[in-house]
């Protein structure tokens, strides 16, 4: 308990760093957080064993340990991919300036010009590794490269194609069902669109499909 409570701080501190880049450091931040905190909680517990009693230090035991699970639960099905931005968070701190020997503005052109035309966004699979594979770039050079001339991690760029080809899809496509739409632009299930959807437009698809819908027939009424 205490080596997780020491690489939850150490993990915090390096989400730390990149907090000016991370749209999500916060809820990161917090998570890690009361991670360490509930670590630090069981491990008293367990050096109190001998005072609490069996029985009392069993039941705490036993909380502290549900509160961790229901905690993780709960992330994973509201937020699907925190793992992910968490671990593209921490990937940053360890991309320094890898950049020296490498022709950004052609590795930025062939970056636009697979997302734009090749539209490798709807890999569902589509990772980092592989993305830097196509551009011969280690992972690195590849998260430096794009947090720092995008502005963003590669996970949200990725989110961002998927979520701005899914808007075009449900004004031009309006007898695609949501689920669809969300599936053939790379998402993986209809949790993970309907959080990233929100995330860039403030709406959910099937509410910004409607929206459209009244202000095309507003338009065409005039």
């Amino acid at each position: 308990m205490i080596g997780g409570t020491s690489a939850a701080i150490h993990l915090g501190q390096l989400v730390f760093k990149l907090r000016a880049q991370r749209r999500w450091f916060l809820l990161e931040f917090r998570v890690l957080l009361l991670f360490a905190i509930l670590a630090v909680l069981i491990a008293a517990a367990s050096f109190a064993a001998p005072m609490l009693g069996w029985q009392n230090f069993a039941a705490v035991y036993a909380l502290l340990i549900s509160a961790s699970f229901t905690l993780v639960l709960y992330l994973l099905l509201r937020f699907p991919d925190i793992t992910s931005k968490t671990e593209e968070a921490v990937a940053s701190t360890y991309a320094v300036t890898t950049l020296s020997s490498v022709d950004c503005e052609n590795i930025i052109a062939e970056i636009k010009r697979l997302f734009d035309q090749e539209k490798i966004y709807e890999d569902e699979n589509l990772s980092l590794n592989k993305l830097a594979e196509l551009t011969k770039l280690s992972s690195h050079q590849l998260s430096e490269l794009i947090n720092t001339q995008f502005e963003m991690g590669f996970s949200r760029l990725v989110r961002r194609y998927r979520v701005e080809a899914a808007k075009k899809m449900l004004i031009a496509e309006p007898r695609a069902s949501v689920l669809s739409v969300g599936l053939s632009v790379g998402f993986t299930s209809q949790s993970n669109f309907y959080v990233a959807f929100k995330e860039f437009t403030g709406v959910v698809p099937g509410q910004f499909r409607k929206q459209s819908g009244e202000l095309s027939h507003d338009v065409a009424s005039i």
